[in-house]
C-alpha cells in the first residue's frame, strides 16, 4: 500500500474528528495540506477555507522527492501553490514537501523567497 492511499483514511474520518474538536474547543492549529488531497476533498477545502486554521503546503503528493528531477519539484510546489489560492482565497503559510530530496536541500532557497514561502 502506497503512502497516498494509507492517508486517504484522514480526509475520510480523522480530518473530521481533529476539526470537530478543535472548532469546538477552539483550538488554533496548523494544518499540513497536500495540494493533490485538496483538489479531491473539496468539503476539506472548504472547511479549511472558512475556518481560523493556518495552513500550510505539504507539496502536491505525499512521494519521496529524492529522486524527482527539479524541473517536476518546482511544477509541484507551483501547483500546489495554485490549488491554496484557488481553494483557500490565500497561498500557504508555509511549505514542507514531504520527503527530502536533492533541490530541496540544495536550490530551494531562492525559489522559496521569490515565491515568499517560509520553509517549515
Amino acid at each position: 500500500m502506497n503512502m497516498e492511499s494509507l492517508y486517504d483514511y484522514g480526509s475520510r474520518a480523522g480530518f473530521w474528528r481533529l476539526h470537530k474538536l478543535f472548532e469546538k474547543k477552539k483550538i488554533p492549529a496548523t494544518i499540513f495540506a497536500v495540494g493533490m488531497a485538496l483538489e479531491r476533498n473539496p468539503a476539506v477545502a472548504y472547511e479549511l477555507h472558512k475556518s481560523d486554521h493556518e495552513v500550510a503546503s505539504h507539496g502536491y503528493r505525499w512521494i519521496d522527492y529524492q529522486d524527482v528531477d527539479e524541473e517536476t519539484q518546482r511544477a509541484h510546489i507551483k501547483r500546489t501553490i495554485e490549488i491554496h489560492e484557488k481553494l483557500l482565497g490565500k497561498r500557504p503559510s508555509g511549505i514542507y514537501q514531504g520527503k527530502v530530496g536533492c533541490f530541496l536541500v540544495l536550490g530551494s532557497h531562492d525559489l522559496f523567497c521569490q515565491w515568499r514561502l517560509q520553509i517549515c
